[in-house]
């Protein structure tokens, strides 16, 4: 048992190591420190109800000192343990560190059907993820695989490793402008924010997923959506939706020493940085679940603001609205841990208190400047925004799974989607 963080509105909650990284791999080290999860190069852990040690003074504890716990494997894994949170109709927010993140290494956070899987795995510890790099396959979500240049988010089933993508590197996508070191929307020397939201229809049905991107003195926010997935014609948001009801467990890894990244970094690197052993860990912390934020309602027409660059510019962008605004958080200080025990361990985008749905007034606009908001996926001519799950989507290049142990696995004839609109750049 790594420590405890805290997810609001829904409480305290373990942090458990892997042990392997994979079968013949061990995992890197990670910690918690004040509530905020810290993960080491090859770390891995998984969000728990509970964590019962063989010292523990519990039912399942005693089962497991008959069994026989060594001292080297001080206590053991337990698929039943391990947290299922069912967020379909929600939100799951945090804020993450990807200072350390160079190019050549993947910061991830995803959801799994761990709880759900009763086979041990190679790695010993009920592992799956749709790459099954432990043995295991299941559903996987990747709400982020990303570094301090790129961000990624990606549907799979448990039988598509490939999945569907969105993300700062895929076609119209994001620049550096936007995205990374000194950006002006989302600074990645910096703390930012995030919400990934699991919208569903009048039916309950799961309409795909949405991540917004914010962050504390930004002018603009990063928004996107992954939603019509057919893998194999398959309706895959179906698949998701029942594993969503299901419940899922959070998990966070950080990886990429000795491992092929260019499907996440491209063929060039902004920084010639590489992930190497010994690097500072990622953290990740203020995690909550909570309803979702409504949609400001969109400008019918206006007047044309100023865009971002986009890699190929080939729309002019409408926008101008205040109303996405909400109260920005504070930075961690250099040095400085949050108090243990915190509904947010730092101050942070906050809807709602535990068992509350509450919203924050808005901040005061700067005076300096008018938040544009540029959108990429939407025709010019000020359309209105595409009814949710209904957008055409281009195929993009064949890729290849991502996990460790995975990276020169290729499927013959599947590839990676991705959808448009790629990013949403907003106040």
């Amino acid at each position: 048992c790594t420590g405890e963080t805290f997810i609001g509105a829904v409480g305290p909650t373990q942090i458990v190591s892997a042990k392997w990284n994979t079968a013949s791999d061990r995992a890197g080290d990670a910690a918690v420190r004040a509530g905020v999860v810290e993960v080491g190069m090859k770390g891995r852990v998984y969000f728990a109800d509970r964590c019962a040690s063989c010292q523990d003074d519990t039912v399942i504890s005693v089962a497991r000192k008959l069994e026989g716990c060594s001292a080297e494997d001080a206590w053991r894994y337990d698929n039943s343990e391990y947290s299922a949170l069912k967020l379909l109709g929600k939100a799951f927010r945090y804020s993450v560190d990807l200072g350390p993140a160079v190019c050549g290494s993947n910061a991830a956070l995803y959801l799994t059907s761990l709880r759900q899987n009763t086979n041990e795995s190679t790695c010993l510890d009920y592992y799956c993820d749709a790459a099954s790099v432990c043995g295991v396959s299941c559903a996987e979500i990747d709400l982020q695989e990303a570094n301090r240049h790129v961000w990624r988010t990606t549907l799979h089933t448990a039988s598509d490793p490939f999945g569907k993508t969105n993300g700062t590197d895929q076609p119209g996508g994001l620049n550096s402008t936007d995205y990374g070191p000194g950006a002006r929307c989302i600074d990645t020397t910096r703390p930012f924010q995030v919400e990934a939201a699991f919208p569903v229809d009048a039916a309950g049905h799961l309409l795909g997923v949405k991540v917004t991107l914010r962050q504390m003195a930004s002018l603009c926010s990063l928004s996107t959506m992954v939603d019509d997935y057919k893998p194999k014609g398959a309706n895959g948001l179906r698949q998701l939706e029942a594993a969503l009801r299901a419940g899922m467990t959070p998990i966070i890894s950080y990886w990429g020493v000795d491992a092929d990244m260019s499907w996440l970094d491209g063929k060039e690197c902004p920084d010639g940085g590489r992930a190497r052993p010994g690097s500072d860990p990622v953290r990740f912390y203020g995690f909550s679940v909570g309803p979702i934020r409504a949609e400001p309602p969109r400008p019918s027409g206006g007047q044309a603001v100023p865009a971002p660059a986009l890699r190929k510019p080939r729309r002019e962008v409408f926008g101008g609205s205040n109303a996405d605004e909400v109260e920005a958080p504070e930075e961690l200080p250099t040095g400085q841990q949050p108090t243990a025990g915190r509904e947010h361990p730092l101050p942070d985008f906050v809807w709602g208190s535990a068992g509350s749905s509450a919203t924050p007034a808005p901040t005061p606009t700067p005076a300096a400047a008018t938040p544009a908001t540029a959108d990429f996926g939407h025709a010019a001519q000020g359309l209105a925004e595409p009814e949710v799950g209904k957008l055409e989507l281009p195929a993009a290049p064949s890729s290849t799974p991502r996990r460790p142990g995975h990276e020169q696995t290729a499927l013959s004839g599947q590839g990676r989607e991705h959808s448009s609109p790629v990013f949403i750049v907003g106040p």
